[in-house]
């Protein structure tokens, strides 16, 4: 079902929806999984796709697919803190355009190419309002994102560090610079982050968000993801050495190690 929350984001109150698929009656406290789709997508569509509902079915889990603001001349995406940044792209190939909510905060630049609405607000209101009215485990709220979403994920982590127990961005990486931002909560409080674990799954082959970092095929700058894992790995005061480790999906057609 969709659901509306109202959230003040600093320049105009909006109403802001999410879909919800509600986990079954139970005796006790449901974790719960919000997922963000991709630029140009949607919660409905993005829900369609993956399998995180059948899975919450039988796990007793929720999931809520919030959607994203589609206010500009790229489509629907999420605010990850970027705009106005003009060292995030190339000035040869990007292809940019400010939205109206970027206009509104005074924001814009040529790099620009997503909404600036406030979307730490939105997840704070649709916590907000699934803790008041459903039974959820406050202690295992996850999140999972690809794309744009995965770049949101990050972005989250970086400055709701208290909230989550685990993030799970899909090749989705930080444009260059920010991977943790100097005023971010992660390093105000760094000591909340440790609760929070990380998973980042990416395509070897990607150039859209390459996982090396660097210039990507559409003209803007990423930080590479073993940077990422390197600077999760320091906050958790964990060895910063990667180590395979083998899955059961390993070789094969596809190719897939870890």
């Amino acid at each position: 079902e969709w659901r509306t929350v109202s959230v003040d984001d600093g320049v105009e109150r909006l109403e802001r929806r999410f879909w919800l698929q509600a986990p079954a009656a139970g005796d006790a406290p449901s974790p719960l999984l919000l997922s963000f789709h991709g630029q140009v997508g949607s919660g409905e569509e993005y829900r369609y796709h993956h399998d995180f509902a059948r899975f919450g079915r039988s796990a007793g889990l929720a999931v809520a697919y919030p959607q994203g603001m589609d206010d500009g001349p790229s489509g629907t995406g999420w605010n990850v803190g970027t705009a106005g940044d003009l060292s995030t792209c190339s000035q040869a190939n990007v292809e940019s355009g400010c939205y109206a909510s970027c206009c509104r905060r005074q924001t814009c630049g040529r790099c620009n190419w997503s909404t600036c609405h406030d979307d730490r607000a939105l997840v704070r209101a649709v916590l907000s309002n699934l803790f008041d009215e459903l039974c959820i485990d406050t202690s295992r709220v996850y999140l999972q994102g690809e794309s744009n979403g995965g770049m949101l994920v990050h972005y989250l982590a970086q400055e709701l560090p208290e909230m989550f127990a685990a993030v799970v961005p899909f090749y989705g990486l930080p444009l260059i610079g920010h991977a943790v931002v100097p005023m971010s909560q992660v390093l105000q409080t760094p000591a909340t982050a440790r609760q929070t674990a990380m998973l980042q799954l990416g395509g070897r082959g990607d150039v859209v968000i390459p996982i090396s970092g660097g210039l990507s095929s559409q003209g803007f700058y990423y930080e590479p993801r073993v940077g990422i894992q390197r600077l999760w790995a320091s906050i958790h005061e964990c060895r910063a050495a990667s180590a395979p480790v083998e899955v059961r999906w390993q070789g094969g057609a596809t190719n897939v190690t870890c």
